[in-house]
């Protein structure tokens, strides 16, 4: 019986760590009106006759969902740049917000599997393109 991680068979469940996954953005964003912070992009229709025929044809807001993020959840997307593991995320995180040290993976993992769930980002294997379009979670 294969294993699934993210909506792909793995090899073998024991050699996935998931702290060794890129996380790769898949949605555009834009600085936010207010404070230092990012709003996410989600083309509204992304598949099938709506996503060709009509997201096209849709103007300004209307052709997104708008995610808006908090400061931590900013600087976590910042982060995301398809280079840096989940791991080198949670460090870099913690150097800048060290009060969070204890809760910190726990905090990025959900917030990057929730964004991977939403079709935001995606999970690639470190080492570079192995061909795919990533791992969608």
């Amino acid at each position: 019986m294969g294993f699934r991680l993210f909506g792909r068979k793995a090899r073998d469940p024991e050699s996935v760590d998931v702290l060794d996954l890129v996380p790769v953005p898949r949605v555009a964003h834009r600085d936010a009106s207010v404070g230092d912070r990012l709003e996410l992009l989600d083309p509204r229709y992304k598949s099938g006759l709506l996503g060709r025929w009509l997201q096209p044809r849709l103007k300004g807001d209307k052709a997104y969902v708008i995610v808006k993020l908090d400061e931590k959840g900013t600087q976590v997307w910042r982060l995301v740049d398809g280079e840096r593991t989940v791991a080198a995320v949670i460090r870099a995180y913690v150097a800048t917000f060290p009060e969070d040290a204890e809760t910190a993976s726990d905090r990025v993992w959900r917030f990057l599997q929730m964004a991977g769930m939403n079709g935001c980002l995606s999970f690639d294997e470190p080492g570079g393109d192995d061909g795919s379009d990533g791992c969608p979670i």
